[in-house]
Order: structure tokens, then C-alpha cells, then sequence
């Protein structure tokens, strides 16, 4: 997020959030994030994702790298999760919504998915869509946020 007129946040690089405006549990992803436009990176990056997806055999989908451990459905599940609750976030932000928002029990929600029992074709399909949708959410936010 940018300071106003599209600066840095505080001092930082150009659309970097400052460290004290997240948690620091998100800091190691706050640092993979490329620079650049958040937009143009997740359109490039659900392609590559989504074709990864379909590549996949339903043994890979199924796999665990240890016993009680997520399958790679079910990984693929919370990233899914993940987006829709972090596209409602943003779009809070971006409307200047001070409210505070509630965390999400990621577990919970992966037991509840049934993602280890639907269809590769089906996973790959609502990744696609909901990234789709989290674009779509994303484009008309100001990508120049002040902070207090």
C-alpha cells in the first residue's frame, strides 16, 4: 500500500506496506510479494497457477507430506479460503472500513472443504474464478492508501 499520491508508505518502497502496518505474523509473505502492481501479479501468477493445477495427477492431489497433514487439495482449499477472506479485507480497507476484522480458524475450515473428495478439473476451475474475482475486486481500489 501507498502513501498518498502514490508514494511509499512511510519511507518505505513504493506500494510496500510499513512493518507496523500488519501483523508481524505476515511479515515472511509481505516479503515475497514482487514489486510492482499487486494487479498485474496476480493476473500473471493465477495463470501460472491454474496451469499448475491442471498438471496435477489426482494421486499428487491427494498427496501428504505426513500422516494427519494437509493433502495438496486441501492446501490448495485454504488458498482458496484465503483469497476470498483477504479480497474482503482489502475491499474494507480500501473503503476506509476502521472496524476490526476477525481472524479465520484455517484448520477448521479444511476439515470443512471436502477438498481431498472434489475433482481436480473442479479445483482448478474455482481457483481460476476466484482469482478471477479477486481481480475484479481489486480494480477499482485505490492502490494509494493513506495511513494515520
Amino acid at each position: 500500500m501507498s502513501g498518498p499520491g502514490g508514494g511509499a508508505a512511510r519511507g518505505g518502497a513504493p506500494g510496500v506496506p510499513a512493518a507496523d502496518e500488519y501483523a508481524a505474523y505476515y511479515a515472511g509473505y509481505v516479503a515475497r510479494v514482487p514489486p510492482g502492481d499487486v494487479r498485474e501479479h496476480l493476473e500473471r501468477q493465477g495463470r501460472a497457477t491454474a496451469a499448475a493445477l491442471r498438471a496435477l495427477t489426482p494421486a499428487q492431489l491427494g498427496a501428504r507430506y505426513a500422516p494427519g497433514k494437509w493433502s495438496v487439495a486441501e492446501a490448495v482449499g485454504h488458498v482458496l479460503d484465503a483469497e476470498r477472506i483477504f479480497a474482503y479485507r482489502a475491499l474494507r480497507i480500501g473503503r476506509g472500513d476502521e472496524t476490526p476484522l476477525p481472524g479465520f480458524d484455517e484448520n477448521e475450515y479444511a476439515r470443512r472443504s471436502d477438498a481431498s473428495g472434489r475433482p481436480l478439473a473442479e479445483i482448478a476451475a474455482e481457483f481460476a474464478l476466484a482469482r478471477r474475482g479477486v481481480r475484479a475486486a481489486a480494480a477499482p481500489l485505490p492502490m494509494s492508501i493513506p495511513f494515520a
